[in-house]
């Protein structure tokens, strides 16, 4: 009696928590899984709930993995059978061409007879990213062009060398005139060597921040012009190409450097937001807008590159000893 009443007690116990669950519901879908690189897609975020159920959205600043967000819409709650459904589509795209998920996404979520925090996951969603270019491979091929008799090679190469050596002199006698008419030498001046990368980034920096971007709320145009700060630094410092790629391309190329966990933190926190602010026209609180810059300035200052001088101490010990010293010891 007592096994059947404790089995009893489990069963209603576990019935109670399946209803508690069945509260929320989440589903996740795409309106296509096989896209062209570039292409953009929606990804929906659907959640079903009871009325007493307090909801947290999902951010849109939610990490996609391999694909970045352009753009998302949140529509307004709707009642539907007894319930209240919850939309948010994302528009994503990206330039890698494979099979990429989109991440599993938690939805967290209260309910009035249990103030817990509990959450729900969205499915892993594959998809899979064409490349634009043809395949130039197949059966049907165009006709050989007809055979032309061989011609003469060597009246061919001189009068391709006679062209070259005049294309040279009209080319040299542009030069000497326009040199001559503005002033400047026949030789090039030796040029002052360019100043470090990080003081030009730091000192844009400074002077971004002294402006008045954020009080006149060109939002988009201040986190554009610190990207750009950036990015220049970046290319300037790894010999990276960073103002042609994408944000992922970027931090998956500076992983090649062995950088330490911190300056990547900030750096990859502050590329994503700004890619949020000028493709999704994210709005971020003015505390966050406040921060862009000193985050920015903290990630140049971790990652510069400062010679070292030799230390005084090992200089006297590397010099000389004068002869009289060294008689008179």
């Amino acid at each position: 009696m007592k096994f059947v009443r404790s089995a009893l007690i489990g069963m209603i116990f576990g019935a109670v928590a399946a209803m508690a669950q069945g509260r929320v519901s989440v589903e996740s879908k795409v309106d296509r899984a096989k896209i062209n690189i570039g292409d953009v897609i929606t990804y929906s975020v659907i959640i079903t709930h009871d009325a007493d159920v307090q909801l947290e959205q999902p951010s849109p600043g939610k990490n996609l993995g391999q694909f970045e967000i352009r753009g998302y819409q949140v529509a307004p709650p709707k009642p539907v059978h007894g319930q209240i459904v919850s939309r948010t589509d994302y528009q994503i795209s990206t330039f890698d061409v494979g099979e990429f998920d989109i991440p599993s996404l938690r939805v967290y979520y209260r309910t009035a007879q249990d103030t817990t925090r509990r959450h729900l996951r969205t499915e892993v969603i594959t998809i899979t990213v064409a490349s634009l270019n043809p395949n130039e491979k197949g059966d049907i091929r165009d006709i050989k062009p007809p055979m032309t008799p061989p011609r003469d090679l060597k009246r061919i190469v001189l009068a391709i060398c006679a062209v070259v050596i005049l294309l040279s002199l009209l080319g040299l006698g542009w030069w000497y005139y326009r040199r001559r008419k503005q002033g400047q030498p026949l030789l090039p001046m030796r040029d002052k060597p360019r100043r470090p990368a990080h003081e030009i980034a730091l000192e844009a920096l400074a002077e971004l921040e002294a402006g008045d971007w954020l009080a006149g709320g060109r939002i988009k145009d201040y986190y554009v012009a610190v990207s750009e700060i950036v990015r220049r630094y970046i290319s300037d410092r790894y010999f990276i190409d960073a103002m042609e790629m994408t944000t992922s391309q970027l931090l998956d190329r500076l992983l090649e450097q062995q950088l330490e966990q911190e300056p990547q933190t900030l750096l990859q926190s502050l590329l994503r937001m700004s890619d949020l602010v000028k493709f999704a026209k994210y709005i971020p609180e003015p505390d966050e807008q406040r921060q862009a810059v000193p985050q920015a300035r903290a990630f140049v200052q971790a990652t510069k590159l400062v010679l070292e001088e030799p230390q005084p101490a090992a200089a006297e010990a590397a010099a000389p000893v004068p002869a009289a010293a060294a008689e008179e010891a």
